[in-house]
């Protein structure tokens, strides 16, 4: 039986020795979790969906309320995201289909190819907030496949997988 990759929320890869961050954006009541793309909506940010056809970047924070305290909300509603551009970072997300299967199904280094793209899938349930490459979704060209995770085997389920953005969705 394969083994199951573990699921984890977005990595970064830093193909510069800085990663340069995006201008602040405020996320107008918007609710997002940390580790998650968003795009800018209205001029705030809001979270990207499944089968998202624009990106502003990577949050590291998640959203907050005109109300948090200064301690758990230093910059209040603003946030600095992660550049997406595919010359400055890559990413490490975890592989998943239509169904948001986790531990079956065609979710496996296997049913993806090197060099193609592929939708992003917004988790739901256990996994909400979660962003996973739809290895079903091959209209919506979100991720670009750079190559396999080497920590998981190429059968594992969820296998994780090392991605640039396309930059046509880049905001």
């Amino acid at each position: 039986m394969p083994a199951q990759a573990p699921i984890q929320p977005v990595q970064v890869i830093n193909v510069k020795t800085v990663s340069p961050c995006r201008q602040e954006v405020t996320d107008g009541a918007n609710s997002f979790d940390p580790l998650q793309f968003v795009f800018i909506s209205s001029g705030a940010l809001a979270e990207c969906a499944s089968a998202a056809t624009a990106v502003y970047g990577l949050v590291p924070d998640g959203s907050k309320t005109a109300t948090d305290s200064p301690v758990d909300a230093i910059w209040g509603q603003l946030h600095s995201c992660i550049s997406p551009e595919p010359d400055q970072n890559l990413f490490i997300v975890n592989i998943s289909n239509n169904n948001q299967l986790i531990g079956s199904g065609t979710t496996t280094q296997a049913n993806v190819t090197i060099g193609e793209s592929y939708g992003l899938l917004l988790g739901t349930g256990t996994y909400d907030g979660y962003n996973f490459l739809n290895v079903d979704n091959t209209t919506n060209d979100f991720f670009k496949v750079e190559n396999y995770y080497t920590l998981d085997g190429t059968d594992a389920y969820n296998g994780r997988v090392i991605c640039s953005i396309n930059r046509a969705i880049i905001q």
